[in-house]
């Protein structure tokens, strides 16, 4: 658990909400109708002669081909305002086996919403069944040109996106009007993959899908990005208000649960928002910045909406300098970690010491961890291998000398890879698991529950100990027990707070008693002073970590103050 300190990363973020301005006035004919017969809606004349000689089937208002009554005047719309758009037409050649697994695919999904979709039509209540393409050269009559559609949600794909975008942007130009960008992240979708399958994440993707589709109006168009990343197109925004508002319908796609199989998965999305020209003149520009929102939106805690700033991309430059040095081989050159101990508060004998990472950055000066994580989110995946491989040498060591003292990481990749990767550290090190501990903080708990609780359990199976850092009372006392931990480290913002904040002692004390009725203990954190020493003692707190009994130390400084045992803990490695 390390020390507060300043966010490194800081930015501009704002939550929009209220009612949908109404347009005063109206915009050219050529926008109004751009995307029913602009060039991106373009059909094949000789298909469209056909279509028009086959009769049209009656929808009934309301339902989800878009049929809608208008409030205002009573009258239907025509079945040409009504029709979804129909995008480029290019020849698709899928290969009959390809064919078969996009079949398979949404059959798949399609069962496990609990739909069966009818033959030759779409499902009663979900995405339709992808057409069989035609032959080689040509676009089935009336089915999707998969060259510009996602196959599994049918949406239109990146492809799509990204030329309807570059269009909108030159009728903006010659008209002098605004195109709006909201690109969606689904929080946390990877542990639906990881925890259900991806038969499962898919039909939850078609699910939300679907719901995109119900949440923008006509002319509007939304679509797959890639993975679990969705975008949508304003090319007709009048204001930012408006834009703003149809960022929050996005953000209520995502207040009710999805249901899957009776399976019910609560899902949020973190959502950026720019609007051309302002934010950006090329469709290149406006992915890159709206993409860049979207991240911050995530850093500050997800479910959000945040739009671009200058100091967003300031922080984007950052973040790709960071993450480009942070991959490359030659970091490991400029890594190094530091301990520092924890203390039995009884007998103020050391009983274990935490491994924390720094970076000597050349330009930027020594950075923690907390400061290189504000930045890029997560430390790389290898990053975290080379601290855990790092703290297993450093503790064999002590123990091949004589002093051999438990070592505790926090970690952030909760996958089954990552605990056969601590497993085989462990037996390479030749350190018996009793003695490393995993330090998981509350927020990745509240996040990524189920993916958490798989990792602890499994960790506790080996012997390895667990323990919930940076506890401020987010995790209710169900949730405590369900943990298999063997402490509980208090987070320093509630240490300081029992200074003068009663229910912040009051939280501290209740906490320390539930913990050990539960059996494990309580670690105070971020101790700075002696009266805050004093009374986490008083209230039956037993271990305690921070400035106030000693700094973290270099390893090697570590190391020979430890096996010297004598004197202070260097302090000049803070």
């Amino acid at each position: 658990m390390e020390q507060e300190t300043p966010n490194y990363a800081g930015g501009f973020f704002s939550f929009f909400r209220g009612r949908r301005r109404r347009r005063l006035d109206p915009l050219p004919d050529e926008i109004q109708t751009f995307f029913v017969d602009g060039p991106v809606a373009v059909a094949q004349s000789s298909k469209a002669a056909e279509a028009t000689a086959e009769p049209v089937p009656h929808v009934a208002a309301g339902t989800e081909a878009g049929v809608e009554t208008s409030a205002e005047t009573g009258v239907e719309p025509s079945v040409e305002a009504q029709c979804e758009p129909v995008l480029r037409s290019t020849s698709v050649d899928l290969e009959p086996s390809a064919d078969m697994r996009l079949l398979e695919m949404q059959r798949n999904a399609l069962a496990l919403r609990g739909e069966t979709p009818a033959s030759g039509k779409a499902a009663e209540s979900s995405v339709p069944e992808p057409p069989k393409p035609a032959a080689t050269g040509e676009t089935a009559a009336g089915g999707l040109d998969y060259a510009y559609h996602d196959p599994l949600t049918l949406i239109p794909n990146r492809r799509a996106l990204e030329e309807r975008l570059s269009d909108a942007l030159a009728l903006a130009r010659r008209y002098d009007s605004n195109v709006g960008l909201v690109f969606i992240d689904v929080d946390n979708f990877k542990q639906v993959n990881d925890t259900r399958g991806h038969m499962i994440g898919d039909a939850v993707l078609m699910e939300i899908a679907k719901r995109m589709k119900q949440a923008v109006r006509h002319g509007e168009i939304v679509g797959r990005f890639g993975g679990d990343e969705f975008a949508a197109v304003y090319p007709t925004i009048t204001s930012s208000q408006e834009l703003a508002d149809a960022a929050n319908r996005m953000l209520q796609v995502f207040a009710q649960p999805v249901i899957i199989g009776g399976m019910s998965f609560g899902l949020s999305a973190s959502i950026g928002v720019v609007m051309a020209p302002a934010d950006g003149e090329t469709a290149k520009e406006l992915f890159e910045h709206v993409d860049a929102a979207m991240y911050r939106a995530k850093s500050l805690g997800k479910s959000g909406v945040c739009w671009y700033s200058l100091e967003i991309d300031e922080e984007l430059r950052t973040r790709e300098e960071f993450l480009m040095r942070l991959n490359e081989p030659s970091i490991f050159g400029e890594l190094f970690l530091a301990f520092q101990p924890m203390y039995d508060v009884a007998t103020d004998e050391i009983v274990a010491a935490e491994a924390l990472l720094r970076w000597q950055h050349p330009r930027r000066g020594l950075l923690n961890a907390q400061q290189i994580i504000d930045v890029v989110g997560v430390l790389p995946t290898p990053i975290e291998k080379w601290v855990i491989a790092r703290a297993i040498a450093h503790a064999a060591e002590w123990a091949l000398a004589g002093a051999p003292l438990r070592i505790s990481v926090n970690v952030s990749d909760f996958g089954p890879q990552a605990l056969l990767s601590l497993l085989e550290a462990l037996e390479a090190g030749k350190i018996d698991p009793s003695w490393f501990n995993v330090e998981i903080a509350e927020q990745h708990f509240a996040r990524e529950r189920e993916q958490v609780l798989t990792f602890a359990r499994s960790c506790a199976n080996a012997k390895i100990g667990v323990s919930l850092d940076k506890f401020s009372g987010g995790v209710s006392i169900a949730e405590l027990r369900q943990l298999p931990i063997g402490s509980l480290k208090l987070s320093a913002a509630l240490t300081h707070e029992i200074r003068a904040d009663e229910k912040a002692r009051s939280i501290v004390a209740a906490t320390t008693h539930l913990a050990q009725s539960f059996g494990f203990d309580v670690i105070g954190t971020g101790i700075e002073r002696a009266d805050e020493y004093a009374r986490l003692r008083s209230m039956g707190v037993r271990i305690i970590q921070g400035y106030a009994k000693g700094l973290p130390a270099a390893a090697s400084d570590f190391t020979a103050w430890l096996l010297s045992a004598t004197g202070d803990v260097p302090s000049y490695c803070a």
